[in-house]
């Protein structure tokens, strides 16, 4: 059954970004966000947030907060414990979620020295696929996302400690994301201390990282000397999704098309944009490494899980979308200048909309 609400609102903040209504970044976030505060249970993963929502509590144990209904980590714990410290609302907390996303977003982007049509076309990039899902499918990846965001532009500056910090907060909040901040602390840190450049550490790094989730060679030693934290404990739990592949499972068309994004823009635009070949500006060099980093790892995972759809998606969500939204953008209108530039964006919005169509429906776990 499709979900008619948010494929309305999708709709109508599309149309704000790509027409450029008055105040349109605003009024199509608006838009999402008063679709959140009316939003639908999905029946699968929406029901399991707002179970854990509506339970999380004080405890006197370590780590002080506990949920039921649903296996969050202890730092998504505690920002539902502060949202129902305002509201006891779930829709009313995933609509402040929603802007707290949104201001870290902006936030993190300003940071790349993104202007104001850069930051137009990450939203209408991210509008059909990433804000459903970190808004309304799983808020935990709200947090994570700018905040890995924030330890690539510190990685730029060669600030180690900030990297650390931004990478381990965002492990904090969802274990889905701590191979790709482990991939990006090693190469922080090589990078700081070597003469190499940030590409060969980035894909080194990644191959370590996800062979050890692919093959299983020795996941939980490695996962044990990451620290003692509980929220590694946590990520012990899952490690079974990646100790077999389901061979029922079919090829991951989204992570095919990644594969060859990657490829493409490895092999020609990287080289092209940054050497100045083309007719715009050269890539800063905050965003080439960021790029470099997030497209070696998406290519290793999606390689490497090409198979299971299910953990190549989760796996390299994070630098997926970055590629997509922040880095696709950024490309585009710099290397075939802003008219086409606009086309292009747009033509990706609605084809990742039919591609991505399942979470545009009812009780569909995603």
């Amino acid at each position: 059954m499709v979900n008619v609400p948010l494929l309305t609102a999708v709709g109508c903040a599309l149309l704000a970004l790509s027409f450029k209504w008055p105040f349109h970044k605003g009024v199509a976030v608006a838009i999402f966000a008063f679709f959140l505060l009316h939003a639908q249970s999905t029946g699968a993963d929406y029901e399991y947030y707002k179970i854990g929502f509506n339970s999380v509590q004080r405890t006197e144990d370590f780590p002080y907060v506990e949920t039921s209904g649903l296996d969050a980590e202890p730092a998504y714990q505690y920002y539902m414990l502060l949202g129902r410290s305002l509201t006891d609302d779930f829709n009313i907390f995933l609509a402040l979620s929603f802007f707290v996303w949104i201001l870290l977003l902006r936030w993190a982007l300003l940071k790349f020295g993104l202007g104001s049509e850069d930051l137009r076309y990450v939203l209408i990039c991210a509008l059909p696929t990433v804000v459903p899902v970190v808004a309304y499918w799983s808020p935990r990846s709200a947090l994570s996302l700018p905040l890995l965001i924030f330890a690539l532009y510190f990685l730029n500056s060669k600030r180690v400690l900030a990297v650390l910090l931004m990478a381990f907060l965002a492990m904090q909040c969802h274990s889905q994301y701590i191979p790709v901040a482990v991939v990006i602390i090693a190469t922080a840190l090589a990078w700081c201390y070597s003469r190499k450049a940030v590409l060969p550490i980035a894909f080194a790094a990644s191959l370590v990282v996800v062979s050890i989730l692919r093959f299983d060679v020795i996941a939980i030693l490695s996962m044990r000397l990451l620290g003692a934290s509980r929220i590694f404990d946590f990520a012990l739990s899952k490690l079974h999704y990646f100790q077999s592949v389901d061979e029922a499972l079919t090829l991951r068309p989204a992570g095919l098309i990644m594969i060859l994004v990657d490829l493409y823009y490895l092999l020609f635009l990287r080289r092209a944009i940054f050497s100045g070949a083309s007719n715009s500006d050269s890539m800063s060099s905050m965003m080439k490494n960021a790029l470099d980093i997030c497209t070696a790892f998406s290519l290793v995972t999606n390689v490497l899980f090409i198979e299971d759809s299910h953990i190549a998606g989760r796996v390299s969500r994070f630098p997926d979308y970055f590629t997509i939204c922040v880095g696709l953008p950024f490309v585009v209108r710099r290397f075939f200048g802003k008219k086409s530039a606009h086309f292009i964006i747009l033509g990706y919005a609605l084809l990742s909309m039919l591609m991505y169509r399942q979470i545009y429906m009812f009780a569909t776990a995603y």
